[in-house]
């Protein structure tokens, strides 16, 4: 039998094996597929004009020992354009490298997020698979109510917001109808989608860590006051729901259990706070924002958990899984279920749904030690059950149509 042949297109940054978001998980895909002894046509579909081209070099020389793979990176610009009533995308600006693509007769297609699935919309193929991240017309949904919270006069642009919205809504109904296969990486997504008469399953994606190096007792570093952590992309939406249910409905509660100065709640990563958010931090004794951190372990073994109050109902948040590859606690929002079900409250992380119950789970993280060891136990249990690359990449291998002989 001839070895089988996957197409793989992917969108935005190059993939990496270890920094980045979504850029990570690709290359767990696409090293997993390799390994399992697929041969492998990778289309780069770059934001900009053209991809960094030592980017390019170095993922072609990380990835080319794993198995056999040929790179190429597409020479467009953007290829959505607004159009009355939607979008289009255009096609004709990856006229040669579609050619090519179709040229390597793949048994798969995968397209790696939405635009890349759609940009392989004129080609045909026994099997298309779209695996996608969080969905448009969601994030830029909730991007606009979360501004509107941080400034009143963003209202205005809710209406616009909304429309934008529905136009990508019908975009993915059209685009996602002649897929064999939908694999999303948030849980929510299963059912918006299927509001549009879309099919899809949940799959938790391959993200790489060794939690064997976060498994010993409590750090001795640990502070006597009770002591949390907030990480991630500080411009995104997830930090930006995090910030506002933080700052103006946690920390009056949780002066309320400790009182001024006895608590603290450090704020770390890339990218800077809104406006608002920072003049609300340095207003705040007990808030301690640091920015970008290099060692987070460093930090988090000052902490007794990290907190994750991230109100909306999107997302996968990878910080939540790294936690739990580390066995750190983790306090989230209930809404984090939606993206990850494999969060189970009191068994391997503590959920809240409101300001009040969240404050209560701190206070919980602080005081019982004995809860909080089974809980960071069975949480890296679940990492390995889930998220732990080999298996994650096997779920999706086994999507794929049963070889003809």
């Amino acid at each position: 039998m001839s070895q089988r042949r996957v197409l793989v297109f992917s969108a935005g940054a190059v993939p990496h094996p270890e920094s980045g978001a979504s850029v990570v998980l690709f290359y767990q895909y696409i090293e997993g597929l390799l390994r399992a002894g697929f041969k492998v046509h990778h289309l780069l579909i770059p934001k900009s004009k053209t991809d960094d081209e030592e980017e390019v070099a170095r993922y072609r020389a990380q990835i080319s020992p794993v198995g056999s793979i040929t790179i190429e990176s597409a020479q467009c610009s953007n290829p959505i354009q607004r159009r009355f009533g939607g979008f289009r995308f255009d096609h004709k600006s990856l006229a040669e490298p579609l050619q090519r693509a179709s040229d390597f007769r793949a048994d798969v297609f995968l397209g790696l997020d939405f635009l890349s699935y759609w940009a392989a919309e004129p080609l045909n193929f026994p099997f298309r698979m779209a695996w996608l991240g969080d969905l448009n017309f969601q994030t830029q949904w909730f991007h606009a109510l979360c501004q509107a919270k941080e400034q009143p006069v963003e209202v205005f642009r809710i209406p616009s917001a909304w429309k934008r919205a529905r136009y990508w809504r019908e975009t993915y109904r059209q685009v996602l109808k002649t897929a064999d296969k939908v694999i999303v990486s948030s849980g929510s997504s299963v059912a918006q989608l299927q509001a549009l008469e879309i099919q899809s399953s949940y799959h938790p994606y391959p993200w790489p860590h060794s939690p064997e190096k976060s498994m010993e007792a409590e750090s001795t570093s640990q502070k006597e006051e009770p002591t949390f952590l907030f990480c991630g992309g500080l411009n995104a939406l997830g930090a930006k729901s995090a910030l506002l249910f933080i700052l103006k409905q946690l920390h009056p509660r949780l002066l309320r259990i400790w009182g001024e100065q006895s608590f603290r709640i450090i704020i770390a990563g890339r990218g800077s706070p809104s406006g608002w958010a920072r003049a609300a931090m340095a207003d705040c004794k007990e808030i301690d924002f640091r920015g970008f951190v290099e060692d987070l372990d460093l930090v988090m073994a000052e902490c007794h958990a990290l907190i994750v109050p991230i109100d909306i109902p999107v997302g996968n948040r990878s910080r939540i899984v790294t936690a739990l590859a580390k066995g750190w606690l983790v306090i989230a929002h209930r809404f984090t279920q939606a993206g990850n079900p494999d969060l189970k409250d009191g068994e391997n992380c503590y959920l809240a749904e409101d300001a009040h119950s969240f404050a209560q789970r701190m206070r919980m993280a602080y005081e019982d030690s004995d809860a909080v060891a089974r809980v960071r136990s069975n949480a890296i249990t679940c990492y390995r059950e889930n998220f732990l690359p080999e298996r994650a990449v096997a779920r999706l291998i086994e999507e794929f149509p049963t070889p003809s002989d």
